[in-house]
């Protein structure tokens, strides 16, 4: 399975500088480009399958999408493998859209939603081995982490003045994955300073 997957990878790179739309000394670049690109169609693919197989594709795209919007502002758990960050992934997509399939308390959603939005304000963005960050870019993810807890409490207050409580319990499901996997973040973030210390 890696080695074609390594394959496949080479091939798109090898056709890439073969119609001279990359040059050579860019092609490392565009070779990591092209995996991402790879992993995260095969990942989105996977979760667009369990949505199928659990019969929950609405509740999925909701979720995913709260979860997206966050996390790619206030980062967090990183797997040390592509196969471990697959599984962990895959694994969390089943729990979200299992807990979808239950009744959640209001009020618990309200209390939780309000938590978790303040620890997001106040303790992140995550920093990570793979992708560290200047003070300049932590202040440009912190505006948009605020601007995007804004538009969320926004969209909150409105889906529950519409009484639409089903669709608050996804918005607070897909905040609760990201609020998680940033807290697992900050915990790993720890971990690799105390491990170079």
């Amino acid at each position: 399975m890696r080695r074609a997957y390594d394959n496949l990878v080479e091939k798109a790179t090898g056709c890439l500088l073969r119609e001279n739309a990359v040059c050579e000394e860019e092609a490392d670049v565009y070779r990591f480009g092209i995996e991402v690109t790879i992993l995260k169609a095969l990942h989105l693919f996977s979760y667009l399958v369990i949505a199928v197989c659990m019969r929950r594709v609405p509740e999925f795209i909701v979720i995913f999408s709260i979860f997206c919007a966050f996390r790619r502002n206030v980062g967090g758990f990183h797997a040390k493998t592509r196969t471990g960050c697959y599984l962990f992934s895959c694994s969390v997509i089943v729990m979200a859209l299992a807990a979808a399939g239950n009744e959640i308390d209001l009020i618990f959603l309200y209390g939780l939603t309000f938590c978790e939005l303040m620890l997001l304000l106040f303790v992140f963005p995550v920093k990570n081995e793979n992708r560290p960050l200047d003070e300049e870019e932590i202040v440009c993810f912190r505006k948009r982490l605020f601007i995007l807890i804004l538009l969320y409490m926004a969209a909150f207050v409105l889906t529950a003045w519409a009484r639409w409580f089903r669709l608050i319990q996804l918005y607070a499901i897909g905040l609760t994955l990201a609020a998680s996997l940033a807290l697992l973040g900050k915990v790993q973030e720890r971990r690799n300073q105390n491990g170079k210390a």
